[in-house]
């Protein structure tokens, strides 16, 4: 890989890293809010930024409520195995209410965010980006080009899928 984009560390930051082959848990008759506090909502009660309970790791993540979600896209979501793509940490369902949860890694910034970027930075960014969406056409996953942000380490993610129209 080429060189990683070098920003001030996050507040939180996870010492374990997950092997990107991992499968994604899936928890049944169960909220989110059993696991994660939350910290801010987002788009009226939908999405929300919440910190694990527990009490080693306290990894930040973004948890989104889906209506009605499929069980094909949560399949291909958890087939998401590259770097430079966000894969969910987790999947709740909620027989009650019959509310689907998807928990991703929390993304502290923007790619706007880290303007003004030397022209190195620039080409190290674009080959993260080209890579990710390579990865995901193969997928024949949609993803919108707004939504490109920097983990604490300085890699490139590509998150929030949306099904192909």
């Amino acid at each position: 890989m080429s060189t990683l984009i070098r920003r001030k560390q996050a507040f939180c930051v996870l010492n374990a890293r997950r092997s990107k082959h991992a499968a994604v848990p899936c928890y049944l008759h169960r909220h989110p809010d059993s696991d994660y506090q939350r910290h801010r909502q987002q788009s009226h009660g939908k999405m929300w930024v919440g910190q694990h309970r527990h009490l080693i790791s306290r990894q930040l993540v973004r948890i989104k409520q889906l209506p009605r979600a499929s069980l094909s896209i949560c399949e291909k979501l958890s087939c998401i195995s590259h770097d430079n793509v966000v894969r969910p940490e987790s999947f709740y369902y909620e027989t009650e209410n019959d509310n689907f949860f998807i928990v991703f890694e929390y993304l502290h910034l923007n790619v706007f965010d880290l303007f003004p970027l030397h022209p190195e930075e620039v080409s190290c960014i674009m080959k993260q980006i080209v890579a990710g969406l390579h990865h995901l056409k193969g997928l024949k996953m949609v993803y919108g080009i707004d939504i490109i942000q920097v983990n604490e380490y300085g890699i490139i993610k590509i998150g929030k899928a949306r099904k192909p129209e």
